[in-house]
C-alpha cells in the first residue's frame, strides 16, 4: 500500500472534503449476513439499506480516525470497519431480495467476495488513523506506514 501525500488517503482512494463516506463493517459475526452491514447516522446502529446509512464527512473520520477505522483484535492489517467514499457504495448497491428487509428497502450491498473486494481497494484512511497505529509522519508520507503498522502491530 501506498499513501498519497497530497490527498493523506491510501494510493486509489481520493479525499474530497466535500465528499462522504459510508462506514462499513464487516466484523468476524457480520460475515454470514446477506447484505454488508452500513453504520447508521450518528453512529447510532446499524442497516443495510442505503437510505438508512449514514453518511460522514471527511472532518468526522480525520477528527475520530481509530474510531471509524478499526483494526481486526490481533491482526496486525485486517480491518473489521472503514470509511467508503458513497460514490462508491452507491455503484454497487443492488436491490434486496424481495422479503428479506422491511418494506423490501433498498438497495443494499450485497455480501459477496467482489462487493468485499471492492470496498477494501475504495477504503479512506485518513494519515491520524496511521499515526495513531504507531507509525512515524515521514514513514505515512514515504508510503512505508502499512509495514511500520504490521511490525509494530504484531503479536508475537
Amino acid at each position: 500500500m501506498t499513501m498519497n501525500p497530497t490527498t493523506n488517503t491510501e494510493a486509489g482512494a481520493v479525499a474530497d472534503v466535500a465528499a462522504t463516506y459510508a462506514i462499513v463493517d464487516l466484523r468476524l459475526e457480520f460475515r454470514g449476513n446477506p447484505y454488508i452491514t452500513l453504520w447508521r447516522p450518528k453512529n447510532a446502529g446499524y442497516a443495510y439499506p442505503l437510505p438508512w446509512a449514514g453518511q460522514y464527512s471527511t472532518e468526522q473520520l480525520s477528527a475520530q480516525a481509530g474510531y471509524y477505522a478499526k483494526r481486526r483484535y490481533r491482526h496486525a492489517r485486517a480491518l473489521d470497519r472503514w470509511p467508503v467514499p458513497w460514490s462508491v457504495v452507491e455503484r454497487l448497491a443492488v436491490q434486496p431480495a424481495p422479503g428479506m428487509i422491511d418494506g423490501d428497502a433498498g438497495p443494499v450491498l450485497r455480501n459477496d467476495a467482489r462487493t468485499r473486494s471492492a470496498l477494501r481497494r475504495a477504503r479512506y484512511l485518513p494519515v491520524r488513523h496511521h499515526l495513531e497505529q504507531g507509525a512515524t509522519a515521514g514513514e505515512v508520507a514515504s508510503g512505508a506506514a502499512d509495514h511500520t503498522i504490521t511490525a509494530k502491530g504484531a503479536q508475537p
